[in-house]
């Protein structure tokens, strides 16, 4: 192993090195990928909702593409015995389409963390079911399960009535208190 590393010119080092690079490199995003640290997308909000949507071309991930291609290409390239100009040719090409797929996966995968906003006012006049207990009087507040749009959503709930209302009765939201806030009353 020695000996190949002696027999080898300066740009079979180069690659090696960079193809050497781009795999502790990847290592590097696996792990942060595992342990949650891996901030390639940012969350946006829109008036529709928060979606993950602004995936950088210069990431970390393209960048680790590109050195993969850029290592790993020269070599193969350095291996075939091609001339000096067409395996850096080869080699950068092979790095910026790693590059481009990467890129391109995801902004896919960005798609799939879409979400919307529920249009809380939906849920006026709707019969909810209390998931935590609602004080009387409006002295607290409790929760309530209720369906908007065919989902199920958890909200913040008062009420007038004289009596709290406990886990599992059925109540009829009739106000809109704040932004996820609803007065309710009994059956």
């Amino acid at each position: 192993m020695v000996n190949l590393w002696r027999s080898a010119n300066y740009f079979e080092h180069f690659y090696y090195a960079i193809a050497a690079l781009s795999v502790v490199l990847m290592l590097i995003l696996a792990a942060m990928v595992i342990l949650g640290l891996d901030k390639t997308t940012q969350r946006i909000e829109t008036s529709r909702g928060s979606a993950v949507r602004n995936v950088r071309l210069l990431s970390f991930p393209t960048f680790n593409a590109y050195l993969l291609g850029l290592g790993w290409g020269g070599i193969l390239c350095m291996n075939l015995g091609l001339h000096l100009i067409v395996v850096i040719l080869l080699s950068n090409g092979l790095g910026f389409v790693l590059m481009g797929l990467v890129y391109f996966l995801l902004m896919s995968i960005s798609g799939l963390h879409e979400t919307t906003r529920a249009d809380y006012n939906m849920a006026l006049g709707e019969i909810a079911e209390v998931y935590a207990t609602i004080p009387a009087n409006r002295t607290g507040r409790g929760r309530i399960r209720v369906t908007i749009d065919s989902e199920p959503r958890i909200l913040n709930a008062e009420t007038r009535s004289s009596a709290a209302f406990k886990p599992g009765e059925q109540v009829r939201v009739v106000e809109r208190i704040a932004e996820s806030v609803f007065l309710v009353k009994e059956m």
